[in-house]
């Protein structure tokens, strides 16, 4: 008979001497799992939303008023806006607020007076929180809760505060665009005021009369040649000045408009809903689980006294061998 089965044999032989304990053990551990996880372990509920990021650009000027040179666009984002999107849900910024305002200290019912009560908190709401890409691409934000209705809220609440932040970059950068072009309005409206007025001088000194055709542009009549080129020419640039000022109006009002739009940034497939039944713990699972754990610890248990028993035997004998000699 070889090592191996030696030693299987020695092993069994351990086991079958101390089978009364490990099955006792087993049974105990089995009913202690029971009752813990039928009494003592809350019921926790799973909502969940799956939505996907809406592209941004569908609400730029380009594609809102059709304008030949825009590119064809997606309505979903690339990944670069499912990325944006996850680091929105999973920030801080998004948990704190989920935190204050449903109060969860006290839901979880966390000691008020102690000091790392924001660290256990924040701790117990990581735990039940998830928000993550799937195998599609979508993305999936999960809570679980021991209210169902609560958890429900929660989630859904959340999709809201992703889809205004979400919404927050692309809108300030028009906003900045507003801004350059109001200023630059202002700018223009002053400069063809000058040149205006210049016109009406230099036309009432030289005698010209300076009449506008159906297509918009200045018609140059009377005085010398000389006299008219100079008129003509300060013409052509306020006729230039007011096309360039109108293409600029238009886009500002453009970008107003975009501004005012309350499209969401997020396509929402499926909104979170109050579960009717719970999801962990897995009682069954825990039970077995935890059986299974001490019926191979018990084992183990006695392997290592049955060893430590040898061990001593030998250093008993090993000692007595020493006083003979």
């Amino acid at each position: 008979m070889d090592n191996n089965s030696t030693n299987l044999l020695g092993v069994l032989e351990i086991v079958l001497k101390w089978r009364k304990h490990i099955i006792i053990a087993t049974i105990i551990s089995a009913v202690i799992a029971a009752l813990v996880s039928l009494f003592v372990m809350d019921e926790y509920y799973k909502s969940s939303a799956q939505l996907y990021p809406v592209n941004q650009a569908l609400s730029d000027r380009s594609a809102m008023f059709n304008i030949n040179s825009a590119p064809t666009v997606d309505y979903y984002g690339d990944k670069n806006d499912v990325n944006r999107v996850l680091s929105i849900a999973n920030s801080s910024t998004i948990k704190d607020e989920v935190i204050a305002k449903y109060n969860l200290i006290e839901h979880y019912k966390i000691d008020t007076t102690s000091k790392i009560k924001r660290s256990l908190v924040r701790k117990e709401f990581k735990d039940n929180y998830s928000a993550i890409k799937t195998e599609r691409d979508a993305i999936e934000i999960t809570l679980y809760d021991t209210d169902p209705q609560l958890a429900a809220t929660i989630v859904n609440d959340v999709v809201h505060m992703v889809d205004s932040l979400n919404s927050v970059v692309v809108k300030a950068f028009r906003e900045r665009m507003l801004t350059s072009f109001v200023n630059d309005s202002v700018l223009q409206t002053q400069k063809l005021k000058l040149i205006s007025d210049s016109l009406t001088y230099l036309a009432n000194k030289y005698n010209i009369d300076v009449k506008t055709s159906e297509f918009g542009k200045s018609i140059i009549v009377g005085g010398d040649f000389q006299s008219r080129e100079i008129v003509k020419a300060l013409a052509n640039e306020q006729d230039n000045l007011t096309e360039e000022f109108l293409i600029r109006s238009n886009i500002k009002g453009q970008i107003q408009v975009s501004l005012k739009s309350n499209a969401s940034s997020l396509h929402v497939l499926e909104l979170a809903f109050p579960a009717d039944k719970k999801s962990k713990p897995i009682r069954w699972l825990v039970v077995m689980s935890v059986t299974f754990g001490v019926f191979v610890f018990s084992i183990l248990g006695a392997l290592a006294i049955e060893q430590i028993k040898n061990l001593r035997l030998q250093l008993n004998r090993s000692s007595s061998s020493s006083d003979i000699a």
